[in-house]
């Protein structure tokens, strides 16, 4: 049985070094930094249902490490005729401009990504889950995310949409 991946490791044999090119030679922490709408999709595989989650998602670094940003997701799900607020916390631990992991707030990896491109993909073995993740930059106020979970007990797709919130003047 595998364990859980606990702490940041960007220096997993799957993600290659970065050079200024590719992604538009952005750098992820920074555009990912203020508030985003959030659209999300949610595919419960096991009883047929789908849901919404509608909020916001805003990055803000996180005080004791210039290397992290905190990810707080608040909103609402709307699943199986009911309405309910909901909020989840990841941490983006960044190994470079492009590179980096995702956890919970426990400092679980969920996955370790390099946007270099643009685009990455990531899957992990959690107990007896596999989580495969799909993050995309589509534009400068566009990206979207794709989570997959199968396992005994689980099977379910989260497909997001992240566009920019605009300060008003």
């Amino acid at each position: 049985m595998a364990s859980k991946q606990r702490g940041a490791s960007c220096s997993a044999g799957s993600i290659t070094d970065l050079s200024p090119e590719g992604c538009g030679g952005r750098d992820i922490r920074k555009y990912l930094l203020g508030e985003w709408r959030l659209q999300r999709r949610i595919e419960d595989r096991r009883t047929q249902q789908v849901g919404t989650f509608l909020g916001a998602c805003t990055f803000s670094p996180l005080e004791a490490s210039e290397d992290t940003l905190i990810c707080r997701e608040d909103g609402r799900v709307r699943m199986n005729g009911q309405d309910m607020k909901a909020h989840r916390i990841y941490h983006y631990v960044f190994c470079g401009p492009r590179k980096f992991a995702v956890q919970t707030e426990d400092g679980d990896v969920l996955l370790n990504l390099n946007l270099e491109h643009g685009q990455s993909e990531d899957r992990h073995l959690c107990i007896a889950d596999t989580y495969r993740g799909n993050f995309e930059i589509v534009g400068d106020d566009l990206w979207t995310q794709s989570w997959t979970v199968t396992g005994p007990k689980k099977n379910y797709a989260l497909h997001a949409r992240l566009n920019r919130v605009k300060p008003s003047n």
